[in-house]
C-alpha cells in the first residue's frame, strides 16, 4: 500500500483478480474468484469482503457498461452459463447464451456508456454498444467475422473513442480505429500485447 508495504488480502490464493471501482465509492475494488467451491468475491474498500456469486468464472473484467456510474462486473461463466452482467452491485443480467474465449471493454463508438467486446471464436468479435440500465441487450454488432488470438483496448491514435488491437496469427496485427475500419499495423503476429500510456502524449 501507498508504495510503501505489502499487506496480505486474503489466505485463499486466486483463479482471477482484477480491480474496478464497483460500489462507486472512493477507490477501486477488487474483484476476486478463489475458484470452486468459494465463487466470487469483492473486496470493498480495502477493508469488507462480500460474494458476489457462488460459481467460479471462466473470464471477469470490470467497467461501467451501462453509463450509470460505478464499475459493472462483467463475467463469462462457461459453457451452459454463458456471459452475465452484474450492474450496479445489484442485479444480474444475462447478456450473451455462448462463452466467449476472450473479452475486454472500452469506448469504441465515443458515445455514452463503454462496449462490451467478446471473441466468440468461430463466430467472430462482437460488441455490445450503448447498453442501458433498463434496456434489452440486443445491441450487439460484429467486429470482425475471424476470432483473434488475442487483443487489446486503448486509444492509440490520440482522438476520441478507444481502438480496438487483434492479433490474428498469420494476418498479423491488425486495429479498429475510430470505430470505422479495420487497418494493418504489422504483419508479424506477436507474442503479447497491451496498450496503456507511455510517453505522455
Amino acid at each position: 500500500m501507498n508504495n510503501a508495504s505489502w499487506s496480505q488480502l486474503h489466505s485463499l490464493s486466486p483463479n482471477i483478480v482484477t480491480a474496478g471501482n464497483i460500489d462507486n465509492k472512493d477507490g477501486d475494488d477488487l474483484v476476486v474468484d478463489f475458484g470452486p467451491p468459494f465463487g466470487i468475491w469483492v473486496l470493498r474498500n480495502n477493508f469488507l469482503w462480500t460474494q458476489v456469486h457462488a460459481l467460479s468464472a471462466e473470464i471477469i473484467v470490470t467497467k461501467d457498461i451501462d453509463n450509470v456510474g460505478g464499475g459493472d462486473i462483467l463475467i463469462d461463466f462457461g459453457p451452459g452459463f454463458g456471459l452475465w452482467a452484474r450492474l450496479n452491485d445489484a442485479l444480474w443480467v444475462p447478456l450473451y447464451d455462448q462463452s466467449p474465449v476472450n473479452m475486454g471493454v472500452g469506448n469504441l463508438d465515443s458515445f455514452e456508456a463503454n462496449e462490451l467486446i467478446a471473441d466468440f471464436g468461430g463466430n467472430g468479435i462482437w460488441a455490445l454498444y450503448n447498453f442501458g440500465f433498463f434496456k434489452v441487450p440486443d445491441n450487439w454488432q460484429i467486429l470482425n467475422a475471424s476470432s483473434a488470438e488475442s487483443f487489446a483496448v486503448g486509444n492509440i491514435d490520440g482522438k476520441a473513442g478507444d481502438d480496438l488491437i487483434g492479433d490474428f496469427g498469420g494476418s498479423g496485427l491488425w486495429a479498429l480505429i475510430n470505430n470505422s475500419g479495420w487497418s494493418l499495423l504489422d504483419a508479424a503476429s506477436p507474442g503479447t500485447m497491451d496498450t496503456g500510456e507511455i510517453d505522455n502524449n
